[in-house]
């Protein structure tokens, strides 16, 4: 049904209809449908509602997001193939669309149409943009193998090798309340290079890079026992 603001712009009330399963097995009842209605002002939500249907509307909602995001991919392929593109993303300002998204949308753009599976969301696409198409193909077969989560899939690729979310866990000290050691590198990264990178540290005083030295000399000692480890 279309209403019409103060404003003369249309707007659109959507009714959703939220599928519960039955419980019981073949003898319970029949699935019931819960009608939630999406209007410009939110949601209005049945008295009926069960939690049950909440967790399916949830994931409707996240479905339709990364859905979202890969359509609108598509759309930008389709005008870039006419020569719309700067009018296309005139549009996305006067709708106000999020900068994020769209360069989220973008990115995915940059996967091949070929290489999407069913059971892949845009977060997949987005994680493998910057590879070359083989390593797309590769990790993406990969992630519907496995069932990769995207970060899953991330991890993966940064190690080289297909990871378990166990074992990515225990790398990262989960649940531990310790910072993972990715985040650590990626800080460390952003350190060095504010100080002026390598060649400023090593210019430091001698005294104060002793105790740089004597500081850090945990970690050295960690990793040299891991090579250890490795070249046993």
């Amino acid at each position: 049904m279309e209403k019409k603001s103060m404003q003369q712009t249309e707007q659109k009330e959507l009714i959703l209809a939220v599928q519960e399963q039955a419980a019981g097995g073949a003898d319970a009842l029949a699935d019931t449908v819960s009608a939630v209605r999406w209007t410009a002002t939110g949601l209005d939500l049945p008295e009926t509602m069960t939690l049950e249907g909440l967790r399916s509307l949830l994931a409707s909602f996240r479905a339709w997001e990364s859905r979202g995001t890969v359509a609108l991919a598509d759309i930008f392929a389709f005008a870039r193939a006419r020569g719309w593109e700067t009018e296309v993303e005139q549009m996305l300002s006067d709708f106000e669309f999020d900068p994020v998204t769209v360069r989220r949308s973008m990115r995915v753009g940059d996967v091949p149409r070929g290489l999407r599976h069913p059971d892949l969301t845009a977060e997949h696409y987005y994680v493998v943009a910057d590879l070359t198409y083989p390593e797309q193909t590769k990790w993406l077969q990969k992630a519907v193998k496995h069932k990769m989560r995207p970060l899953v899939l991330k991890r993966s690729i940064e190690a080289g090798k297909v990871l378990t979310k166990e074992q990515i866990e225990m790398m990262s000290g989960a649940g531990s309340g310790i910072v993972n050691y990715h985040g650590i590198l990626t800080n460390w990264k952003r350190w060095e290079k504010k100080v002026g990178g390598e060649e400023a540290v090593l210019s430091w005083p001698r005294t104060v890079l002793a105790q740089f030295v004597d500081e850090h000399r945990p970690i050295r000692d960690l990793v040299d026992k891991a090579e250890d480890v490795l070249r046993a």
